[in-house]
């Protein structure tokens, strides 16, 4: 990572997340964010909001949302957009549509993330995150 945050700085870590969930690393998912960090995501009928002071909360979580996928028959995941907002020199939002593939390739569905990312102790994380809609679109999946 440069001194200033670029482009190709969230596009790096967007791709490192991407793998990390399609190996199905929980692990390698996890320490890509910062702690304590939030992940916000929307019930159908009101938000939810997670405050993560370490890791070890952060974890199960994954596991959870990867067993998921699992269940689902992803063996895939693509961005289909992102956009990539600078707010500063160290803070940027990276806006991504993901889609989701079984092993055949066909797609099953798509959902939004937001991300803010910034550099801590030398690497690039999620401080981050809004997951508006996976959960409403992975129920019809």
């Amino acid at each position: 990572m440069s001194e200033r945050l670029t482009e190709a700085d969230v596009e790096a870590l967007v791709e490192r997340y991407r793998l990390a969930f399609e190996r199905r690393d929980a692990d390698a998912v996890s320490s890509l964010f910062a702690y304590p960090s939030q992940v916000l995501s929307q019930t159908d009928t009101h938000p939810v909001v997670m405050s993560l002071e370490r890791k070890s909360q952060w974890l199960p979580q994954v596991k959870r949302l990867l067993e998921r996928y699992q269940t689902a028959g992803v063996s895939s995941i693509r961005v289909q957009s992102l956009t990539v907002k600078l707010l500063s020199a160290g803070l940027a939002l990276a806006f991504v549509e993901w889609s989701l593939h079984d092993l055949a390739g066909d797609e099953l569905y798509r959902f939004d993330n937001v991300y803010t990312v910034g550099p801590v102790e030398g690497a690039l994380k999620v401080l981050a995150a809004i997951s508006p809609n996976e959960l409403q679109r992975a129920r019809r999946c």
